[in-house]
Order: C-alpha cells, then sequence, then structure tokens
C-alpha cells in the first residue's frame, strides 16, 4: 500500500472515530434541562418505580404482596444469611445449615463478593433481614439498567426523549419484570447498557480509560452471579468489537482494537477472581458439570412464541405464582422466554431502522439477530453448532434466555426512532408511509394471532385474549397516531417524544404491574412456624444435631429455612449440591435409620396425625456431630465405601470407612468419654476429645477442599471417611480438634480480585488518561 493511501485510511478511521463519539451533524442541539439529563433519567425511573411495585414496597392500600418463587426460598435466604452474619462482623464462606453443609462464598448465585449485597448488612434489626429491602435492592438494580440503557440511547442517538424510551422500556421491559424473583439475573442484566457504552466509547476513541471503566462494570455483573447472563454481556460485547474492527478497516485498527477488547476481558475476569476461582473448584465437586445436547436444549425459543413480542399473554401467565394460569408448556417457559418490550415500542422500530444506517444501527441489527438465532436454540442453527464446538457452552441451559439480546437491540431501535422524530426526518412522506405501513402489518398479525388462538386453544383464554388483543390494539394505534404527529415538524417531534415514553410505561405497566404480586410473606412463611422451631431448640438445646424437614408428603418448613432460622438441616434448594454428599443422603431412601444417622439427624418429618399434617418424629439412632471410633475399613472404590455403609455388619458407632489409608483398629476403652462440640460456626468447628485409645475423630459435615484441621495447634490431614464426611487420626490423651474453613481459591481469587481492581484504578486515575473527559461526555445533559 502507498504512503497516500496508508494516509488516507488513517484519517479516514481518525474521522469516523471522531464522528462515532459526538452527536450527529444534522442534530441540531436543544435547551438541556435544568436537572441534566441523568438526574431526570433518575427522578422519573425511581418515580415510576416506586408507582409500579407500589404493593411490593408499601402494600397500603392495596393490600400487601411479595416476590415469589426462587425469591422466597433462594435469594432471600442468601441475601438473610449473609446480611445477619456480616452485622456481627463475619464474612461466611460455608453454610452448615442446608445439605448438611455446603461452601456458600463459592456458590456464584450466592453472589457473596457483590458490594450492593453488603450493604444489606445495614438493614438488619434484631438479628433479622427484611424483605423489603432485598425486594428494594432488586427494583433499584432495575431502574439501574433503565438509567444506564437510557445514557446509552442518549450518546448513540441523541434526544432526551430517546432515553426515556429506553430507559423506561428496559427498565419495566419483562426482563426486569418477570425475573424480579430471580434476583442475580436482574442485578446481571442492570450492567449490560453501561458496559457496551464505555466499550463503544474505548473502542471507537482508543481510550484505555473508557475501556477500564467498561471492565468494572462488566467485573461487576460477573460478581452478581448470573453467569448464563454474564455470557450474554460477552457475546455482545464480542459483537460489538468486531464490528468497530470491521469498520475500521486498517490492520493497526483492528489491532488495537482487539487489544483492548482483550484487556477489557482479561481485566474483568481479573476483578471478580473471589467469585470465579472457588466457584470452579466447586463445579468439580458438583453434578453440574457438562450438560447433554437435549438438556442444555430444554426451552428453546420456538418460532411460534414470536407472537409473545405483541401478545405477551398469549398463552397465559404465572403471574403471583398461578402455574394453572399458564398453558404454553412447562410453567417456567413463561419467563424463561419472555421479551416483552412494549407493541408500543414497536412502530418506533420501523422510524429507528429507516436510513440512513449508522455504525450503532447495524451493530444493533447483528446483536438482535444473533440473540434470536440462538434464542431459538434446537430450532436453529447455532446453537448446535456452539454447544458441540465450546466446552463452556455446554454449561448453560435454556438457549432461550438469549432473547434479551433481541429485546435489547429492539429498544435501542425504538429509541433511534424517537431520536430522528426529536431530529426532524428528511422525508416524512416516507417516513409516515412506512410507519402506517407498520402498524397496518403488525394490527394484522395481532388479529390473526388472536383467531387462530380462539379457534384453537382451550376455551376459558378465549375471554383473556379477546380483551389482550384489544388492549395491544389500542396501544398499537395510540403509539403509531402520536408518532405520526410527531412527523409534521421538529417541534412536534420533540412534544411526541416524551407522550411516546409515557405510552410505552402504560403499557409495560399493563403487562407486568400485577405479575409479581405473591401471597406469602418470606420471613412470616419461616418464622410463624414458631411451635416447630421452638420445639426444635427446646429439645436439642446446644447440641449440634440436624432435622429432616422434607418427607414423601412434603415440607414442614421452608426449603432453605436452615439459613434462616440457623438450625442445621439436611435439605434445602440448591442447585449446585455437592455429589458426594447428595449420593450419601440418597442411601435414606432405602435405609433411613442408617443414612440419616450418619447425618446426624436428631428429628425427620413424617406425616402426622391429622390428615394432611406433618410432624417431627425423633430418630433414635441418631449418631452425634462428633464421635470417637476405634476401627477404621478402606475401599478405595466408591462404589465399595456405599455398599459398606450400608451392611447390616458395619457399625457407624464403632467403626469408620475411609477411602485412603490401611485398615486399623485398636481396643476400644470402656468408659471413655464422647467428643464435644464447643464452638460451631460457619467457618470453624472446634471439638475436645479425650481418647483413651488411639483412634478416629469422625465429624458429620461434608468432605471438602479448603477445610484444615490442627490438633492442639499442629496440622493434621483431613481423611474422607463414610464416603462423603471428615475424619482426623487422634492419638490417645486429651485434645483440642479444630477443624477450619481456609480455601486457597477465596484468599487467591481475593489476591487477583485486588489486583485487577488496582489496575482498573490505575488506568482511570493516571495523568491524562482521558477519563474525566470520558465521564463528563456520557454523563453530560
Amino acid at each position: 500500500m502507498s504512503k497516500g493511501a496508508r494516509e488516507s485510511g488513517a484519517t479516514r478511521a481518525a474521522a469516523s472515530r471522531a464522528s462515532s463519539s459526538r452527536a450527529p451533524a444534522s442534530r441540531v442541539p436543544s435547551a438541556r434541562p435544568p436537572l441534566g439529563l441523568p438526574v431526570v433519567l433518575a427522578l422519573v425511573l425511581v418515580g415510576a418505580s416506586v408507582l409500579y411495585y407500589w404493593p411490593i414496597l408499601f402494600g397500603a392500600p392495596f393490600g400487601k404482596a411479595w416476590f415469589w418463587e426462587d425469591f422466597l426460598e433462594q435469594n432471600f435466604p442468601y441475601r438473610f444469611f449473609q446480611a445477619t452474619y456480616l452485622r456481627e462482623g463475619t464474612f461466611p464462606l460455608w453454610n452448615p445449615f442446608i445439605f448438611g453443609g455446603l461452601p456458600y462464598a463459592a456458590d456464584i448465585q450466592a453472589a457473596a463478593f457483590y458490594p450492593p449485597h453488603w450493604v444489606l448488612a445495614l438493614f438488619v434489626s434484631g438479628g433479622k433481614l427484611s424483605p423489603e429491602s432485598v425486594e428494594l435492592l432488586e427494583i433499584l438494580h432495575a431502574a439501574l439498567g433503565g438509567i444506564l440503557m437510557g445514557l446509552l440511547a442518549r450518546r448513540w442517538f441523541g434526544g432526551r426523549g430517546a432515553a426515556l424510551v429506553a430507559g423506561i422500556g428496559f427498565a419495566f421491559s419483562s426482563f426486569f419484570v418477570v425475573r424480579m424473583k430471580h434476583g442475580n439475573i436482574v442485578e446481571t442484566l442492570a450492567w449490560i447498557p453501561g458496559i457496551l457504552l464505555f466499550l463503544r466509547e474505548g473502542l471507537a476513541s482508543r481510550r484505555v480509560a473508557a475501556v477500564a471503566i467498561a471492565a468494572l462494570l462488566f467485573a461487576l455483573s460477573l460478581l452478581a452471579g448470573a453467569p448464563q447472563y454474564a455470557f450474554f454481556t460477552l457475546v455482545a460485547a464480542g459483537l460489538l468489537a468486531a464490528h468497530e474492527a470491521a469498520s475500521d478497516r486498517t490492520a493497526r485498527g483492528v489491532g488495537v482494537i482487539a487489544a483492548l477488547f482483550v484487556a477489557f476481558v482479561g481485566l474483568a475476569f481479573l476483578t471478580a477472581s473471589a467469585a470465579l476461582l472457588p466457584s470452579v473448584e466447586l463445579a468439580k465437586e458438583t453434578f453440574r458439570q457438562a450438560l447433554t445436547y437435549q438438556t442444555a436444549s430444554e426451552t428453546s425459543f420456538h418460532p411460534r412464541q414470536i407472537v409473545t413480542f405483541l401478545l405477551p399473554r398469549f398463552y397465559g401467565t404465572t403471574a403471583g405464582g398461578r402455574t394453572r394460569d399458564f398453558f404454553g408448556g412447562t410453567y417456567y417457559a413463561f419467563w424463561e422466554l419472555a421479551c416483552y418490550v412494549g407493541v408500543a415500542a414497536l412502530p418506533l422500530v420501523a422510524l429507528g431502522l429507516r436510513k440512513p444506517w449508522s455504525r450503532d444501527v447495524r451493530y444493533l441489527a447483528i446483536l438482535g439477530g444473533t440473540g434470536a438465532l440462538l434464542a431459538l436454540g434446537k430450532f436453529g442453527p447455532l446453537h448446535p453448532l456452539l454447544f458441540h464446538a465450546l466446552p463452556a457452552y455446554q454449561r448453560f441451559r435454556v438457549p432461550g434466555r438469549f432473547i434479551v439480546l433481541a429485546g435489547i437491540a429492539l429498544l435501542l431501535l425504538a429509541a433511534r426512532g424517537v431520536s430522528r422524530l426529536e431530529e426532524g426526518i428528511a422525508d416524512p412522506a416516507r417516513a409516515r408511509r412506512a410507519l402506517v405501513r407498520t402498524a397496518i402489518g403488525l394490527a394484522a398479525a395481532i388479529l390473526a394471532a388472536t383467531a387462530v388462538g380462539i379457534a384453537s386453544g382451550p376455551a376459558a383464554a378465549t375471554a383473556d385474549r379477546a380483551r389482550d388483543a384489544a388492549i395491544a390494539l389500542a396501544l398499537l394505534g395510540a403509539s403509531a397516531a402520536v408518532a405520526m404527529r410527531g412527523l409534521a415538524t421538529r417541534d412536534a417531534g420533540r412534544r411526541a417524544a416524551p407522550l411516546l415514553a409515557g405510552l410505552l410505561l402504560a403499557d409495560l405497566a399493563v403487562f407486568g404491574v400485577a405479575y409479581n404480586l405473591g401471597p406469602i410473606d418470606p420471613v412470616d412463611h419461616v418464622f410463624s412456624k414458631r411451635s416447630v422451631i421452638e420445639y426444635v431448640r427446646k429439645n436439642l438445646g446446644s447440641a449440634p444435631y440436624r432435622i429432616g424437614i422434607r418427607c414423601p408428603e412434603g415440607l414442614l418448613i421452608m426449603r432453605n429455612a436452615g439459613s434462616l432460622l440457623r438450625i442445621g438441616t439436611v435439605d434445602g434448594y440448591n442447585q449446585l449440591r455437592l455429589r458426594r454428599s447428595t449420593e450419601l443422603m440418597a442411601g435414606a431412601e432405602k435405609n433411613p435409620s442408617r443414612f440419616l444417622s450418619l447425618w446426624s439427624v436428631y428429628y425427620q418429618t413424617r406425616p402426622g396425625t391429622e390428615p394432611g399434617s406433618l410432624a417431627l418424629a425423633r430418630n433414635p439412632d441418631a449418631l452425634p456431630r462428633a464421635r470417637l471410633v476405634h476401627r477404621a475399613r478402606v475401599f478405595p472404590e466408591e462404589s465399595e465405601i456405599l455398599k459398606a455403609l450400608a451392611s447390616s455388619l458395619w457399625l457407624p458407632e464403632k467403626s469408620v470407612v475411609l477411602a485412603v489409608g490401611e485398615n486399623e483398629a485398636f481396643d476400644a476403652p470402656a468408659g471413655e468419654a464422647p467428643p464435644r462440640v464447643t464452638r460451631l460456626t460457619p467457618d470453624r468447628v472446634d471439638v475436645e476429645v479425650n481418647a483413651l485409645a488411639p483412634g478416629f475423630l469422625v465429624l458429620t459435615d461434608p468432605f471438602y477442599p479448603g477445610w484444615e484441621a490442627t490438633i492442639d495447634g499442629r496440622t493434621t490431614p483431613i481423611l474422607r471417611a463414610d464416603y462423603a464426611l471428615r475424619a482426623v487420626r487422634v492419638d490417645a490423651g486429651a485434645h483440642t480438634v479444630a477443624f477450619r474453613f481456609r480455601p486457597a481459591s477465596v484468599r487467591n481469587g481475593i489476591v487477583a480480585s485486588l489486583v485487577g481492581l488496582g489496575a482498573i484504578v490505575a488506568l482511570i486515575a493516571r495523568p491524562r488518561s482521558g477519563a474525566r473527559e470520558i465521564l463528563a461526555e456520557v454523563f453530560r445533559a
């Protein structure tokens, strides 16, 4: 290439970068709002959120309501457990109260290292955390997502109305509304617009500080604990980088963009290492490794689901947990495949797609198309290819969730349509015809789908489908009419923009206001069982036994109630269960007395005397939490261990089965005192032993990497005992045995996170980094 050609290419690339980071030349600046766009966005979205979620936050005068499903039995117990211990000055790494014990911080869904969760400790009172504080945190994340989406739309397309449409559309879209019960997903999704905003700034202008800010936001997204949605973020960011590189068209520019993207990913993952490294360790100890193709393809986005873009309740709804009202497949398909950003937004997409196309519009077309193709799962071409080509991809199920990328693209294209109204469209007559054709086509689709649905669907849904069609047609018509008026002049377009934002809010309110109104108070659901709780605490006292809260006939108390009550249970609710612990508990189905005893289950739930009632039954064979035995049998094969444990010849009160070592037997002296547990906290168990002969101290807690043991202060190895438990060898005499949970994965992860965070801060704070200018440009009024 000649020198002149190289200079010409470099000039074009520089011009392209400059034009991408400023408003289009055709835009006429309008008067700034007195408070500035970010403040206006925040006030609008927070205020709208208060009204939208009023029954959740305040209740009166409509009656108190609550988030339900996973919020009730997973997210709230997670937050309660960590916040109450943080208030006491302890950062818990292990949860001893469910499934006999689980690593807490290593569970990515616990999001133990996500900073906003630490703030919940301030709301602990009387040893309890109110569910309203956790619900408020989720609602504020949705508002945050809306604010960031609004700033992204303003930065890319300009226009205050465009920012309002994008912000309102995202904050109250189905992606947040139907996922409020899944806090990790809400908290991960909220950061996506901010990540794209700053990454685009950094790649377009080659400013490392902007890339570092994007990496920080991506690290927060990773720490929020929804890895599949963090993967979606990575896909969107990767497509953005690829599009920027393709637009540059110079070898040097492509190389710089590639380097910046690698730095973005590397810094984000390094900063999130405190959560990621322990989670990798946990994955090796659980059942959830790579999935089969069949499992990984469950709940793909069937092409017929496209009707829910227009009629979100076409197949019914699961509002308030009423799964009987949903007839579109498995009950969770409703929220997994929901992609409703408002029928009122769709006519605006037609304006947003009108030429000339900017680089950002081309990117959104690519993002939306990729998201839709991946969401098709087994019904499309990309999912099978990625499943067989990428091992990491094999860990995710429900490919239909990819539809979130299509929804984000639709909202931003709608925002561009509003921006064009605010700017004034050069050929309004052609735009008007396109708008009319789009509205008529969408209306015809609504009518046709409703007719087919009424003709072929369940009779009980006829009235609902007719009502929803009427609402959709009214919203569609109103949106098209307001947009048509906005095409008249530039001033009319500016007046139409806030009306379109308000109309979209009304549209999404009709869809989602009642969705999260569950009837069950999480605290009351657990602590109202006062008779059960008092009975257990009275009879067990400080004895560290466990209880079983589940039987085939039902649950005595909520599955993860142990985390709230601080009562040890062998049940719970978590997808990431330890493999050996689960297999050991499975033996209770055939021999409950033996295997429940191994877990020190003192009370087990059984059917009560009244029909449909449940009660606690005493297990007379329950072994103590810590026991001293003087015989050991070694079986290298795991199947042999389980077989030995089930044998009637094996006496667990006198012997232990080990995975490694040698068979040993000592005379068991008469009158030997049993071990005594003197300290029991999430991350530490102390036991006093007075052995009259050498033997083994068996602790009925799960064997897991990171547990360390000392005897009288001297380190000793922990042996895997009775297939899934812990044991240490002790000599004769009085000893203090201490088990401490100090996983190297957490220590190394925290160090790596601090290094990553330090690198990000250094890149942002270094002289002439341009960070202040970047933030001023992004948050300008």
